[in-house]
């Protein structure tokens, strides 16, 4: 069950990066 958290917890650390491209990080984002 660990592991599975694990795993979740890594999926909003995704979603921060991708709160952070649409913050205007034109760099990271290249959507730009």
């Amino acid at each position: 069950m660990e592991d599975d958290t694990d795993s979740g917890d890594r999926v909003p650390v995704g979603l921060d990066g991708v709160r952070v491209v649409e913050s205007g990080s034109c760099s990271v984002g290249g959507d730009c």
